[in-house]
This record gives structure tokens, C-alpha cells and sequence, in this order.
């Protein structure tokens, strides 16, 4: 997972999904939901 930190203070985490794993899922353990 890279986390872009931009200027303005807002956070972007960028993932790079395969088939093994569920979008939501992600997002869960990386805290976006």
C-alpha cells in the first residue's frame, strides 16, 4: 500500500488489487471504510 499525503492535508492510499482479494475488504483493513 502506498499513502500519498497530499498538500492539503487529505490522504490517498492507492492498492494494487489482484483476484485474491475483495475491494471492500481492502478498504476495510486499511481504514478507508
Amino acid at each position: 500500500v502506498n499513502t500519498l499525503i497530499r498538500p492539503d492535508g487529505a490522504k490517498k492510499a492507492y492498492v494494487r488489487l489482484t483476484a485474491d482479494y475483495d475491494a471492500l475488504d481492502v478498504a476495510n483493513k486499511i481504514g478507508i471504510i
